[in-house]
């Protein structure tokens, strides 16, 4: 439910109490927490606030899914709760009101369009246009901020945390175009050429997942996690008069490790279905935060883990009926190294009506393919410079996901900063 102001002013102070022994990692994002409990102990919120946006965008997001900054300091508060510095960030997202537009700073004549509205697309704008600059976001999709818009379920971020972002960012001055595809039209070619344009931020992330590659995969009630999440999302915030759930088997199987898999998998239990993750591998290379695995099993999600999926079984009308698991185990080879290798004879069948594929993405660089002097490397990102932001085409750059598959959401963030960094020295160059 977030804080009140009283319990967040009164967690700012005691967590300065215990701020020469506060132990463990600070923010990633380089957030001076204690400058900014300083201001809100003092009741300064707004204040407080704009310390804190001086390094991170989006308080309303990260407040809500990123792992808590300092977690080897356990500092508690009157009624027993642990402190969360996110917790504070939230407060204060959700506290300071939008307010209204005020242009008449702005010191740039340069206009930047982002392709994207996720993480790193509303990161980069929020920079750019705080510095001064006319900032255009372009979204393919009907529904604004990318992953964030479906990626996550209703109870990590809510609709109204996202309009509550996207609001701020208009009365800063941002604008945004949905139902704009980039690469058809307008062309990347078109839109840095000819648009007057000064610059390009490629900034649509990983939003296609990884086919399964195994038979039967193709049968009716296997489907693509962010494919799911975005008919139960979308149709929810569009208000539709039909039911998310009916289309769910239900026992539900969810394969994948990552964050969308355990978001998925809670979604699919508030429908009232029964769910399994199945993870190929041990429990140590569960790559979603610790709090959200706490969560699923508190929820009674069940986590098979060990198992390699080699077949979809289906009934004769085509419809999944169970998915055949090879069981793994680790093994010593020759050379001492450890190995996961499948057991012998240990073919295991588990029960589903609904499989839905979380195992991995791809960049979302379909469209872009074929673009004159873009480059793509083998897994299909995006090229980019000396691990920067500048890419093979002049006045281009990337950021996010789509120049690395392995990045997270802290590291989208740090990665449109890098970006709107060089897209500013680039204008100076």
């Amino acid at each position: 439910m977030g804080l009140k102001k009283g319990e967040a002013i009164e967690n700012a102070k005691i967590f300065l109490e215990r701020e020469r022994s506060v132990k463990g990692s600070g923010c990633p994002l380089g957030t001076s927490y204690f400058d900014v409990l300083r201001l809100l102990a003092k009741g300064d919120c707004s204040g407080a606030y704009e310390k804190l946006l001086e390094t991170n965008p989006l308080p309303g997001i990260t407040g809500r899914v990123a792992s808590d900054p300092y977690e080897v300091t356990q500092v508690y508060n009157r009624q027993g709760q642990r402190i969360s510095l996110r917790g504070i960030e939230r407060f204060l997202d959700d506290m300071i009101p939008a307010g209204k537009a005020d242009l008449s700073s702005r010191r740039g004549r340069q206009k930047i369009a982002i392709v994207g509205s996720g993480v790193s697309g509303l990161s980069a704008a929020s920079w750019l246009v705080r510095a001064g600059h006319s900032v255009t976001v372009l979204e393919s999709a009907h529904v604004l901020g990318g992953s964030l818009s479906y990626a996550y379920g209703e109870f990590s971020i809510p609709e109204r945390a996202l309009r509550v972002l996207l609001e701020r960012l208009r009365v800063q001055g941002v604008q945004f175009m949905s139902n704009t595809l980039v690469g058809r039209a307008p062309t990347l070619v078109e839109l840095a050429d000819e648009k007057g344009f000064s610059a390009v931020l490629l900034a649509t992330g990983s939003g296609m997942v990884k086919p399964l590659l195994i038979p039967g995969d193709a049968s009716a009630g296997v489907l693509p996690a962010d494919e799911a999440m975005k008919l139960w999302r979308w149709m929810r915030a569009g208000q539709e008069s039909y039911t998310t759930s009916a289309f769910l088997g239900g026992k539900v199987i969810v394969v994948g490790s990552g964050t969308i898999a355990f978001e998925v998998a809670r979604t699919a239990v508030r429908l009232g279905k029964e769910v399994m993750i199945l993870v190929r591998g041990a429990e140590n290379e569960i790559k979603a935060p610790a709090s959200i695995v706490r969560e699923a099993f508190e929820e009674g999600i069940k986590i098979k883990t060990f198992a390699r999926p080699v077949k979809v079984e289906a009934d004769s009308s085509g419809c999944v009926k169970g998915l055949v698991c090879h069981i793994l185990d680790y093994r010593v080879d020759q050379a001492g190294h450890l190995n996961v290798v499948d057991e012998d004879d240990s073919e295991l069948l588990l029960e589903a009506q609904t499989i839905i594929n979380a195992s991995g993405h791809e960049p979302e660089t379909l469209v872009l393919k074929g673009t004159p002097g873009l480059e793509f490397n083998e897994q299909g990102c995006v090229v980019v410079k000396d691990g920067g932001a500048a890419t093979t085409m002049r006045k281009v750059f990337a950021a996010g996901r789509v120049t690395n598959l392995d990045f997270g959401l802290v590291e989208d963030i740090l990665s449109a900063k890098r970006a709107a960094g060089e897209i500013e020295k680039f204008f100076h160059s």
